[in-house]
């Protein structure tokens, strides 16, 4: 396949072209109150080109392998758009093949083999108080290649390994739900100690449905480290990607590079060269090799997220964050392992400076307009005179970005990263493999509603 899109990609008349190839095998399986929703094997393969040419950039996609014919439509795009300016940022040839460690492959397991595991783990949920049980699993494995008329050739294997198991109670006009979510790249290794978390989320939503709601107001928050990471993912890290920015110049000029944002303690880096998150990007896909980057280091903007095209216009260097959904896509700014960074207090110590107040943990839904944000917590509990007293329910936290991240008093020891099934949607690109991750968090004054 390399020598098929290096034979199209040396027909190409533009002044720079790249080709993309994925191909995909996998498995998708969802049992719900005991009944199979899905069941399936799947395999696929697309295409893209894009090409620049004399200012101008045509894109094409398909599900076929002809390539030359991809080079040409493309071509032929750039030209109708004429000159608007766009290029790429250069960067190094690079030519390099790289996968990810997978212990116990789920490509080696049978369709029925992975039901039968399925049917195991949803067997546990039965129980007549539960009103709804899901489980859903999914594995897929992936073969991506890149090529460029600089002479970049890379090779990437990507193995994924994944489920999500959720319960829901229901009494009178109450509802309440529980969950966890597993998976990043590996096999079903990924999947070990299911067991205890079946039994701790059918414990809690039966707590949950008794426990008090919580009193509408604002609060001193301390946020567990998977509600925090998605924080730091939702309300800081989409504002750093540099797309947004460039249609935002107000934004921009609030987030300009060394503006301090919170306290001196506060660093968000995001980093794809881990191959145990779900974020892991050893390449992007323009071609760009994952790097560390602090967005916000002690407290001040440090860096934005860029694709090769950004970079161009804002007069900056790529950092590896040009990613694509699947070929049907031309790569945008995205994230990939987005974190903060360890502080130096410990849980028992945030507790005691909470002292009165809510202790946050995970999150069922949210949303953001890039300064303002709105979450709601999993579960969460009372805390009184620095001892956590009982569940409350219904925890909604609300703010705006700037005020909150400056309202951050205390950074726990504790970093913990989250992946999951799910995964970062953006411009319809919905379910990009990201992680996010954080210690715990101590945040003064949070509306809660």
């Amino acid at each position: 396949m390399i020598n098929i899109l290096k034979n199209a990609l040396s027909k190409s008349q533009a002044d720079f072209t790249e080709l993309t190839h994925s191909e995909s095998t996998g498995s998708s399986i969802r049992i719900s109150k005991g009944e199979v929703e899905r069941c399936l094997n799947s395999q696929g393969s697309a295409g893209s080109v894009r090409s620049f040419h004399q200012g101008g950039v045509g894109f094409c996609s398909f599900n076929d392998n002809n390539f030359e014919q991809g080079v040409a439509k493309s071509l032929e795009s750039s030209l109708v758009v004429g000159d608007v300016g766009r290029r790429l940022t250069d960067v190094p040839v690079i030519k390099d093949s790289v996968s990810n460690t997978v212990i116990k492959d789920p490509q080696l397991l049978s369709l029925e083999e992975k039901f039968e595991f399925v049917k195991k783990v949803h067997s546990l949920l039965e129980d007549p108080s539960l009103n709804s049980t899901n489980v859903e699993f999914k594995n897929t494995r992936r073969n991506m290649l890149y090529v460029s008329s600089n002479g970049t050739e890379i090779q990437q294997t990507k193995t994924f390994t994944g489920m999500s198991v959720s319960v829901v109670i229901k009494d009178n006009n109450t509802l309440q739900q529980a969950y966890f979510s597993d998976g990043t790249y590996g096999g079903m290794e990924n999947l070990d100690g299911y067991e205890e978390k079946i039994d701790t989320i059918k414990k809690r939503v039966k707590d949950l449905i008794k426990a008090p709601k919580v009193e509408s107001g604002s609060y001193k928050v301390l946020l567990n480290p998977n509600l925090a990471g998605v924080f730091a993912h939702e309300a800081f890290g989409h504002m750093s990607e540099a797309d947004f920015l460039a249609e935002n110049p107000d934004l921009l000029k609030k987030i300009a590079l060394g503006t301090k944002i919170g306290a001196e303690e506060l660093s968000i880096t995001d980093d794809g060269r881990d191959s145990s998150l779900c974020g892991w990007c050893p390449y992007d896909d323009e071609g760009v090799p994952a790097m560390r980057r602090e967005l916000i280091k002690n407290g001040n903007i440090a860096c934005y997220l860029q694709s090769r095209l950004t970079a161009y216009d804002m007069k900056m260097s790529p950092t590896g964050n040009g990613r694509a959904l699947n070929p049907f896509y031309a790569p945008i700014p995205r994230m990939t392992n987005t974190y903060i960074e360890n502080g130096s207090k410990s849980f028992e110590a945030l507790l005691e400076e909470l002292w009165d107040g809510i202790y946050a943990c995970d999150m069922i839904g949210g949303m953001t307009n890039l300064e303002t944000f709105t979450f709601s917590s999993a579960y969460a509990y009372k805390v009184e005179k620095g001892k956590i007293v009982g569940l409350v329910r219904d925890v909604v936290l609300s703010g705006t970005l700037f005020e909150t991240m400056n309202n951050i008093i205390g950074i726990g020891n504790d970093l913990q990263h989250h992946g999951g099934l799910g995964g970062c949607g953006k411009a319809g690109q919905n379910g990009l493999p990201v992680s996010t991750g954080s210690p715990h968090l101590l945040i003064d004054k949070v509306l809660i509603g």
